[in-house]
């Protein structure tokens, strides 16, 4: 089962996208292998949505389907002399043969430390079920459905987190098992790394600003979801992704612009509808997509070959708004289904600045000031007033009781930003100014004594006196102690604790109750009323099989029994 629940997370994660970009002639490797993630999430959708609609969507079947994927993989692989060198490099780098040269500077070590503050939590989550939420009560459920091949319509929610959830169920052919289903959101938000600085290295001259837009967004995910990011059932972490890669895509259409066949617009279409296929927002980068690349390239010259390129681009988006038009004219006309959009829709509250500073924190003027200094420039502004302004718009008056719902267009708003900064240094002319000696030194020092003064503002004396006694109440097996605390919080009774292995004479609340012995014949004889907390395997060692009934003969009740722990009461 664990081999298979691994090769489940490369079917959701690599194995289609992959296959597909194999036949690839144009994009480079490195750039087919940060593609296929997002890419795997639009063709597990349609291959499982394939299965189910023609029954046959069995382990065996998806496994027969994953042999092949790999068949043809290392078969275009093999046949590609484009592909080979880029596999005989990475060979020679296993082999410490290469070097990759990489200048490190500051805004790198920002981004390393938001790097392993997102790993951290991420890997935290392996091992863990399901979380409780929206995915225990509506994805989880929704992927047995999909694993049993009977989906179930849930009005606009799309299908593509319970889909992919239902691939990981398949391969280990189990549904009570949830670690490997619960896992495969971790890579999402730190494939943003990727993605990001690939493009650094492609758009050379602009690094720097590449990296700060990264910064940001890494920020304002941070800053959204704190640990709770990392959780399955947030289908907006999975949106910083695929809006990622959107822009990602745009940059490598600007980039090879008359080079690209016609597949690789299909495929760029594939990777746009990644958005819609997990959460209704993404619609909207659905439909705004093939506009802003039309606005962006369109002249006299390329009139005609613009037009065809974005024919291709838009033939796979037609599927998603086939299926959201379906959706609405059920629901609106026939009202053969329901949605709670406009319940939804009512819960919108809060003024502009509630917003903004829920989106940007403390950071939310300084943000906005550079957005608008950014719009001087000219890709700055048809990216602000086609893309971020009208969601920002919809999110305002529509969906902004939750700032989860801002993170479709996070990483366009950090690029908005970053070009702010760019059109600061340069307008300003800030690297000719002559700074007093040791001016950054100061500053940096001032920065951190800043950010220190808002932490401790946003992390209050009685937030982490309340925090952390939550954290000693589960201190040990926070089930037993949640039990105790139960039975024991009724009274002011003493508690004889044997041999007290747990540590609960450290408890908060009853650390003063608690009596600790080592033997277990040797009772409380001064109160006629307390409680007996014993380990059962010590005590029976000591007593024997009898032990049970030596405490009764003593007058003591049962109250519970867990994880070899008995408590009692006299």
């Amino acid at each position: 089962m664990f081999l298979f629940g691994i090769l489940g997370i490369l079917q959701v994660w690599f194995l289609p996208g992959i296959t597909l970009l194999s036949f690839n002639r144009k994009l480079k490797f490195i750039d087919c292998i940060i593609l296929s993630l997002p890419l795997s999430i639009t063709l597990n959708t349609i291959i499982v949505s394939l299965l189910v609609f023609f029954k046959i969507y069995y382990q065996t079947s998806i496994l027969i389907l994953v042999g092949l994927e790999l068949i043809i993989i290392f078969l275009n692989l093999y046949r590609s002399t484009y592909f080979r060198n880029s596999i005989l490099h990475l060979e020679n780098f296993i082999k410490l043969k290469n070097n990759i040269a990489f200048k490190f500077n500051l805004i790198d070590l920002a981004n390393l430390v938001f790097f392993v503050f997102i790993c951290y939590f991420g890997l935290k989550t392996l091992g863990e079920v399901i979380h409780i939420g929206d995915a225990i009560r509506s994805f989880n459920p929704w992927s047995i459905f999909w694993f049993n091949s009977s989906p179930k319509d849930f009005g606009f929610y799309t299908p593509g987190m319970s889909i992919l959830m239902s691939v990981v169920y398949k391969f280990i052919n189990n549904t009570d098992v949830e670690f490997f289903t619960r896992a495969i959101l971790i890579i999402y938000p730190i494939w943003i790394f990727f993605i990001f600085y690939r493009t650094s290295v492609l758009a050379n001259k602009f690094q720097n600003y590449i990296k700060i837009s990264l910064l940001i967004t890494l920020f304002v995910f941070v800053y959204i979801f704190r640990n709770y990011g990392m959780y399955i059932g947030l289908n907006e972490p999975l949106l910083f992704l695929t809006s990622s890669s959107t822009a990602f895509v745009f940059y490598l259409l600007y980039l090879y612009k008359n080079k690209l066949s016609y597949f690789e617009y299909i495929i760029s279409g594939l990777i746009v509808i990644s958005s819609p296929i997990l959460k209704q927002t993404g619609f909207f980068i659905c439909f705004i997509f093939p506009i802003f690349y039309l606005f962006f390239f369109i002249n006299k010259k390329n009139f005609r070959e613009v037009i065809k390129n974005t024919i291709f681009i838009i033939i796979p988006i037609f599927g998603p708004f086939i299926w959201i038009t379906s959706k609405a004219y059920n629901i609106l006309f026939l009202k053969t289904q329901t949605s709670n959009l406009g319940f939804i829709i009512s819960l919108n509250q809060g003024s502009l600045l509630e917003k903004l500073e829920n989106i940007f924190g403390f950071m939310w003027i300084p943000f906005l000031a550079l957005i608008f200094l950014g719009l001087i420039n000219k890709h700055s502004l048809k990216l602000f007033l086609i893309i971020s302004l009208p969601f920002f718009a919809l999110y305002y008056f529509y969906f902004g009781y939750d700032n989860r719902h801002i993170s479709l267009i996070v990483p366009f708003l950090a690029i908005n930003i970053s070009f702010g900064v760019y059109e600061l240094v340069n307008k300003f002319k800030i690297y000719n100014f002559k700074y007093p000696i040791y001016f950054f030194n100061f500053l940096g020092f001032i920065s951190i004594i800043l950010i220190l003064l808002i932490l401790n503002n946003y992390r209050s004396t009685e937030r982490l006196i309340s925090s952390n006694l939550n954290k000693k109440n589960e201190r040990g097996d926070k089930v037993l102690n949640s039990l105790i605390y139960h039975y024991v919080d009724k009274n002011n009774f003493k508690i004889l604790s044997i041999p007290d292995q747990m540590d609960f004479r450290y408890l908060p609340k009853i650390e003063n109750r608690v009596i600790v012995k080592h033997d277990c014949k040797d009772l409380l004889k001064n109160e006629e009323k307390y409680y007996l907390l014993i380990k059962s395997s010590y005590c029976q060692n000591l007593i024997g099989e009898e032990m049970r009934d030596y405490y009764r003969d003593n007058k003591f009740k049962t109250l519970f029994f867990y994880n070899d722990h008995y408590l009692f009461i006299k």
